[in-house]
């Protein structure tokens, strides 16, 4: 089913629900405009719920960590190399 982003709280994600149950077949994709769940379930007569929550690890802040980590670790081998490079002009020749 398609749902439209502008009837949901940003930032949150489709859970499924049928029967009071948290379905285990489930997923969505989305684009700027909406989301596309789907489910699976037997052929019968259920009632279906579609909650929209926070998820626990919000995308933010993994792309927060992952961007501190990409900047973080070639700035140490720029200084390394900095450190290596001085000590190597430092050597005396005759030695």
């Amino acid at each position: 089913m398609t749902i439209p982003k502008t009837v949901i709280l940003y930032g949150t994600i489709p859970v499924i629900f049928i029967d009071g149950q948290q379905v285990a077949s489930q997923d969505y994709t989305q684009d700027s405009n909406n989301f596309y769940v789907w489910y699976t379930t037997h052929f019968s007569t259920h009632q279906i719920t579609i909650q929209f929550i926070m998820p626990s690890t919000s995308q933010a802040s993994s792309l927060g960590a992952l961007l501190a980590v990409g900047i973080t670790v070639p700035e140490i081998i720029l200084l390394y190399t900095v450190i290596a490079v001085r000590r190597l002009k430092r050597k005396p020749e005759n030695a």
